[in-house]
Formats: structure tokens, sequence, C-alpha cells
């Protein structure tokens, strides 16, 4: 039987698809392109501005942590859309345009499995086991976008960011605790 979480990620990655033929390939390449880079720049940095803003604002380290994601993934990614309208601008021609519709409907769902796999990361970061395992019996998807985060972190020889995000926060915890 589907879950309603699991419902809720595919009925996303259609709507994604369907914005997806709207907008067209090229600019649902530069979105998604956009979307990799900046969650991957975002999960290399995010723990050091945090540290960083942590020197100067003295705030929960928890929240920090969050909105320098945020920041950093906000920025790079207005930042590529930019690039990618002028880019959009130059290249489109009436003539090419069923079809960068109809290949536009690929690279938006594989977009709104890109944010569904982040809304999912998110509660992999939460410190709370219980939060992870309600998460995990509800939906068969989030078991496998974890797993395939996995994957790709074991295959690259990466470090794991959301592993690296749990354990920031765990550790300040346990300093506040003292």
């Amino acid at each position: 039987m589907i879950q309603f979480l699991d419902a809720l990620a595919i009925f996303f990655m259609i709507s994604m698809g369907v914005i997806g033929f709207r907008r067209g390939v090229i600019e649902e390449l530069g979105r998604l392109l956009g979307l990799i880079i900046s969650m991957i720049f975002s999960l290399s940095f995010y723990l050091d501005l945090s540290s960083f803003l942590f020197q100067w604002i003295k705030f929960d380290i928890t929240v920090l942590t969050i909105l320098s994601f945020i920041l950093l993934f906000s920025i790079i990614l207005i930042t590529i859309r930019i690039i990618t309208k002028l880019i959009h601008y130059l290249f489109l021609s009436k003539s090419t345009n069923l079809v960068n519709r109809l290949m536009g409907i690929i690279f938006g769902m594989c977009k709104g499995m890109l944010f569904v796999m982040v809304f999912f990361w998110v509660f992999e970061i939460i410190p709370n086991d219980t939060t992870k395992e309600i998460v995990s019996k509800k939906s068969m998807i989030a078991g496998h976008l974890v797993e395939l985060r996995k994957s790709i972190v074991l295959t690259f020889n990466l470090n794991d960011p959301i592993a690296k995000g749990e354990k920031t926060i765990l550790d300040y915890l346990k300093e506040i605790e003292k």
C-alpha cells in the first residue's frame, strides 16, 4: 500500500514534470544544474559558514547551521538562474520549441526527485532517532533515497555531509548540557 509521504513525493515529481514541460529543457537543465551545484557547494561549506557565523552571532547552532545552508544555497541558486535566463534567451527558437518542452518533462521530474531527496535528508540531520524511524516507516521512497545518498558517498569516497551535520548538532547539544 502506498503511504502518504510516498504519494506526496510522486505527486510532487509529476507536478515538476508538468512544470518542466511548460519551461522547456534549456530552462529546466539550467535549473537542475543550479540545484545540483547549489546543493554540492552548500553541503560542502554550510558547516564552515555556521562556525564562522557562530563566532559573531551567539545563537542556537542548529538554527545557524540551517540558516547557513539556506543562505549558501539561495545565493548560488539565484546566480545560476540569472545565467540560465541569459542562455535561454540566446538559444531558443520556434523550430526547437516542442523538443525543448518534451525534454523539459524529464529534467523537471529529475529536479522534483532532488527536492524530495533534500526533504527526506532534512529528517536525517535531525538528531532524533524517533523522527527518522517514523519517516522511514511511513515512506518507501525515503528509505531508497537515503540508501542512494549513502551509495553515492561510498562510490565517490566522499564524507557524508548529512552524518557530519548530525554529528555537529549532537556535539553542540552535548556541550550545552554540560
